[in-house]
């Protein structure tokens, strides 16, 4: 009976230990997340040539990003196919360097041969673009509204986004951004958002990754979801394409 229990419990421990194995990338992810920490994820598997630069050029920009750390990740070990598939990397070329932001969301990436740690840390989204980001990868449209406590219509513009999501039946997400946060004004200059204006301003991002609609001041829910449901060619909101994205137009 003894040796029985002996038997179950060495069973016990190896399973467990299997499971710690296949959770380790994963774990070591949600931990820096849940730490507030950008993750530099460097994405090799054997034999593949520069991993080691890959990994130079990561802790470079861990350096110099605060608030960061690197971890490394076997694409060919079985145990990160779930990783592979969120964050699309099974036909990526290797090694690979992906920003994850801290709400576990990839910011970009780029290969080694392509990366700097300057590049890097500028991939790092900024906390109300790591949102965006966030409600994108749910394939949930965007709609985003750069404004002041002190504009008199902000409720009223806010108001009426809630309603656009409620009527696309939560297929789509309001994200709220101050005109004079300094951390987001890369991403506000990205969305086209001209931070001079005296009203919200509010961008309309679809499921595409597409800006197809930018409105100064109240505007009606039906435009909104018009926006966030059309097939378009804007810009991306990395800002990826230079002179994109539709022209602000008043709301109503």
């Amino acid at each position: 009976m003894k040796k029985a229990v002996n038997y179950l419990l060495m069973g016990v421990l190896v399973l467990a230990s299997y499971n710690t194995i296949w959770a380790s990338v994963q774990s070591d992810i949600e931990k820096a997340n849940k730490e507030g920490k950008t993750v530099f994820l460097v994405v090799t598997e054997p034999g593949v040539t520069g991993a080691e630069k890959a990994v130079s050029i990561a802790k470079q920009a861990n350096k110099k990003a605060t608030k960061s750390t690197v971890i490394e990740m076997n694409r060919a070990d079985s145990t990160n196919s779930q990783l592979v598939k969120k964050y699309r990397l099974a036909g990526a070329q290797l090694p690979l360097i992906l920003v994850v932001s801290s709400n576990g969301v990839a910011g970009g990436g780029l290969p080694a041969d392509r990366a700097t740690p300057e590049i890097l840390v500028q991939l790092i989204p900024s906390p109300k673009k790591a949102e965006v980001f966030q409600a994108l990868s749910e394939n949930k449209s965007v709609f985003v509204v750069a404004s002041r406590k002190s504009m008199t219509d902000r409720a009223k513009v806010f108001d009426t986004c809630k309603a656009a999501c409620s009527q696309m039946k939560n297929n789509a997400v309001f994200v709220s951004i101050d005109m004079d946060d300094k951390k987001e004004s890369s991403f506000l200059a990205q969305l086209k958002v001209n931070t001079l204006s005296t009203e919200p301003v509010t961008a309309v991002i679809n499921t595409q990754r597409r800006i197809t609609g930018s409105f100064n001041g109240p505007v009606e829910v039906m435009k909104l979801v018009q926006a966030a449901t059309k097939k378009a060619s804007g810009c991306c909101p990395d800002g990826s394409k230079k002179g994109c994205g539709p022209s602000n137009q008043k709301g109503k």
